[in-house]
């Protein structure tokens, strides 16, 4: 071996179920005695001998993820190589990274020691335990779900908590300021006994998908379900609690459209249901086509928005006339979006017209709040 790998610092999150490993590596070959014709060959298996010996250090599996960081004296800054699963690490990803350094920085030598930081996770695998059962890795986990008001928890005693939270789920995505309404709710989710409203609709819709009852097996059975809500006007999206509450599955190619979205928070093999977004990631909104949270929708550049009214979603459908308003002088193309942008917004406490003004001679927009 041509080299020598020594772990420095080892450190384990059992919060997010991650693992940072910090080593430095000697090189012992005299590169000067080396063929030029052979030093490509040398590089890529000696890079290859560390990538496996980094493996059999952090006994990952082939589906991990893992993000490097690499540190030497002769580097203002560290190269990085972004998360990417496991198994799909090369000596050419490293490689290829460090040739962009040996052409603009003739202080990089590989005589000198390296430092290598790797962030490992091991992403869930989606299966459900069903029962509600909850095994913590962290003592506060269950204050934590309390004090989420967002979070509808799924209390069951089979193995059906996925396809119950659906049901949870597609109840919540037809909101209605209604008393109906929330005697639906509460019928629906403060009794999951077997003879219970949720379960008979549990037990409907695994009928209507053609699946078993039985707990959820990850990828196969997001896709059944997907597909099948698809078709209804719905978009499943699962976000997982071991890779930082993000996205580990969405349906979006079962989809047309501007769907309803059905979120879903898999933890410790459970499934409970996410009822708002802009709540379960602390910001004021949530962009489902960016997958980002924000606190100030007039900064966030995505286009599934109406840049007339400033309404989040997708951009007002036009009518035959234009509407002018005198107060902002900006144009409109139609009178729903004409009506909306008069509309007081609840957080920022004033109107589009009022915050948004249009120059009549050079035709450009600003934002009156910001420019104080």
């Amino acid at each position: 071996m041509s080299f020598t790998l020594r772990p420095v610092d080892r450190r384990y999150s059992r919060l997010f179920r991650t693992e940072s490993l910090c080593v430095e590596i000697d090189f012992l070959e005299d590169w000067s005695h080396v063929p030029a014709n052979d030093v490509p060959q040398q590089l890529h298996d000696t890079f290859e001998a560390i990538i496996e010996e980094i493996r059999r250090t952090l006994d990952a599996r082939e589906s991990d993820y893992v993000r490097i960081a690499i540190s030497h004296p002769g580097l203002k800054t560290p190269i990085w190589l972004p998360f990417r699963e496991h198994r799909l690490l090369k000596a050419e990803d490293v490689l290829q990274k460090v040739a962009a350094v040996l052409q603009s920085n003739e202080e990089f030598r590989l005589d000198q020691r390296m430092s290598m930081s790797i962030c490992h996770v091991s992403p869930p695998d989606g299966r459900g335990s069903g029962t509600n059962t909850k095994k913590r890795h962290c003592a506060n986990f269950d204050d934590y779900l309390k004090k989420k008001q967002c979070l509808v928890t799924i209390k069951n005693a089979d193995e059906l908590c996925f396809q119950r939270a659906i049901v949870v789920a597609r109840h919540y995505a037809n909101k209605q300021d209604t008393p109906e309404w929330v005697r639906e709710k509460k019928r629906l989710t403060n009794n999951t006994g077997p003879r219970t409203w949720q379960t008979r609709k549990t037990e409907a819709l695994i009928d209507a998908v053609g699946g078993a009852r039985q707990a959820c097996t990850g990828m196969e059975t997001w896709e059944l379900y997907a597909k099948y809500l698809g078709e209804q006007g719905y978009q499943l999206n699962v976000f997982s609690r071991a890779i930082f509450g993000k996205a580990i599955y969405r349906g979006t190619k079962h989809v047309t459209g501007t769907p309803k979205h059905l979120n879903l928070y898999l933890h410790d093999r459970h499934y409970d249901v996410i009822t708002s977004m802009p709540a379960f990631v602390e910001r004021s909104y949530f962009c489902e086509t960016c997958q980002v949270g924000y606190d100030h929708a007039e900064i966030h550049s995505c286009h599934v928005m109406c840049h007339g009214c400033k309404t989040m979603g997708p951009p007002c459908p036009p009518d035959p006339n234009t509407k002018t308003c005198y107060r902002c002088h900006r144009v409109f193309v139609s009178r729903q979006c004409f009506d909306n942008h008069l509309a007081t917004r609840s957080r920022a406490k004033c109107s589009v017209c009022y915050r948004w003004k249009k120059c009549e001679k050079c035709q450009k927009e600003w934002d009156v709040i910001k420019a104080k």
